[in-house]
């Protein structure tokens, strides 16, 4: 990407996270990296189902992993390859740190929390960024599915 080219699309990422808060990008993770994160997305959501259930957590397990990097699979390879790194840096106005890496993966007709409507926590104080959200899609995201819906205005 030439210098006026990635300066234009920072000024479109800026507008857009000023206006509404949020910016798309398309096909930025190789369809086969995906699928392998698909794949391990799995096991690690296996992998923490059972400690769910062990743990005697109440509706376990529920479709969500945490904890699943340093396994030296797919979603580490995801992290070193830096997609989006620049604009994330750009949001922070520097180096940031990566606080949560979660999996979620909902069968077909299933539902848990994240299906209810919630709001992360605001974090943001004024010119001062704390935090940057960020959904990666594996799976066509799509009506038939289940997709995702955003609540665009919720402040």
């Amino acid at each position: 990407m030439s210098t006026e080219d990635e300066q234009q699309s920072r000024a479109r990422f800026d507008y857009a996270m000023n206006t509404r808060g949020w910016m798309r990008f398309d096909s930025a993770v190789p369809e086969s990296l995906c699928d392998r994160m698909r794949k391990d997305i799995a096991g690690h959501v296996e992998r923490c189902g059972r400690l769910q259930v062990a743990a005697g957590i109440p509706h376990a397990p529920d479709g969500t992993a945490h904890h699943t990097l340093g396994y030296g699979d797919s979603l580490d390879e995801f992290l070193e390859s830096g997609f989006l790194d620049g604009y994330v840096r750009h949001f922070f106005g520097g180096p940031f740190i990566l606080h949560a890496f979660n999996p979620v993966t909902i069968p077909s007709g299933g539902r848990n929390y994240v299906h209810r409507i919630h709001k992360d926590v605001k974090t943001h104080a004024g010119g001062f960024r704390l935090l940057l959200n960020m959904l990666v899609m594996v799976d066509p995201f799509t009506i038939e599915n289940g997709a995702n819906m955003s609540l665009l205005v919720s402040t």
